[in-house]
């Protein structure tokens, strides 16, 4: 991946957030029609999604510092596009990020450090949780359907994270679009 041109990365940096959006829509489509098992999975989905741009992000910063990737790189992000856990690692990330900011200007945080840790920690846990969004599960030898799993506070939850995610983004994506060259030199320390 970190072999790609610089336009090839743009061009994935689009889809993958054109993506994020068409899945955030979706999601909450299903949540209006009270669907909320499968949107709460959507959702997930969506802020995966959003994963995936910032690191197209982060590798096109990269190569505009022309950085040198080590195999160790070109590992890591090849498996990151792919890992479910890495991407909701890297969401947690952004979550205790937003965390310290709302902390910071006495905003409403949207998780707790404890969540945010087991995220971190545990990321399986919510791929899990993902999971039980499409499928019926064998739970304590009992069949358990969607509706049954994911309860409505939940999803309402991972729809904040979402949203907040996708706006982040969109704010990011805007800065550098419109002015690569400042955007670069913030991200480099050059001139800031």
């Amino acid at each position: 991946m970190v072999d790609l041109d610089k336009e090839e990365i743009k061009n994935g940096i689009n889809k993958c957030y054109n993506n994020s959006k068409s899945l955030l829509d979706d999601a909450d489509y299903l949540f209006d029609g009270n669907r909320i098992a499968r949107s709460y999975s959507i959702f997930v989905l969506c802020i995966e999604e959003i994963q995936k741009t910032y690191v197209l992000f982060r590798i096109l910063l990269e190569k505009e510092n022309n950085k040198k990737f080590t195999k160790e790189d070109k590992e890591y992000y090849s498996k990151f596009f792919s890992s479910h856990t890495l991407k909701i690692k890297a969401a947690a990330v952004q979550s205790s990020n937003y965390n310290e900011f709302a902390e910071k200007y006495n905003l409403h945080k949207l998780k707790s450090t404890k969540e945010i840790k087991n995220e971190f920690y545990n990321p399986k846990q919510k791929d899990i949780s993902k999971q039980y969004g499409f499928y019926v599960s064998l739970v304590h030898k009992k069949f358990e359907e969607p509706r049954d799993l994911i309860k409505t506070e939940n999803c309402k939850k991972i729809q904040q994270e979402a949203k907040l995610s996708y706006a982040q983004l969109r704010s990011l994506k805007n800065m550098y679009f419109t002015s690569s060259d400042v955007f670069i030199r913030k991200f480099s320390n050059e001139d800031f």
